[in-house]
């Protein structure tokens, strides 16, 4: 059996398509499709001192918010977070995976909690006849994670926590 050019060229991008993480599937867009807030933005921030709490949250937006093309929406909210005292970056590497970081600079832990608040577009939702309640709401009480300094001198930060309880047929986040 032979294979033109064309046939490789699809099949290796089929291939990396299906390798792709989370993120690759995230849409462009706002929010409107499930009739929430948009996913938080990513600014560029950089830092000369620890992130304030707002800067954080921001940051932790960019990062974990996102909407798939399986049309799920997945948001943050009642976000709460501390910032720690300046760690080295490779005492925080050992428990975090910080991409692109600064080996030379400071990380930052942060602890807390947050939910996660997952809706499927209203179009979906109405098909069960809760057009308006289309969210599960996931709490995770007890969050830590990172900011750390990337290589192109802005800052990110990373958040993970066990869910302990969820609460179903919510409305979107606005």
């Amino acid at each position: 059996m032979q294979f033109s050019i064309a046939d490789i060229a699809r099949s290796a991008t089929l291939t990396a398509a299906l390798l792709l993480s989370r993120e690759a599937l995230a849409l462009e867009g706002s929010g409107a499709e499930w009739g929430a807030r948009d996913p938080g933005a990513c600014p560029s921030i950089q830092l000369d001192a620890a992130p304030t709490t707002e800067q954080v949250v921001a940051m932790l937006r960019c990062k974990h918010e996102v909407a798939l093309a399986t049309g799920e929406l997945w948001l943050m909210e009642n976000i709460k977070v501390g910032v720690s005292a300046p760690t080295p970056f490779v005492e925080a590497y050992g428990d975090y995976v910080m991409e692109d970081g600064d080996v030379d600079s400071s990380a930052y832990n942060i602890r807390g909690s947050f939910s996660w608040v997952v809706c499927i577009t209203k179009a979906d939702a109405a098909l069960s006849g809760k057009a308006d309640n289309n969210c599960t709401e996931q709490i995770v009480p007890e969050a830590k994670g990172v900011c750390w300094k990337s290589t192109f001198g802005d800052y990110r930060c990373r958040y993970v926590g066990s869910v302990a309880s969820t609460r179903p047929d919510i409305g979107p986040p606005q």
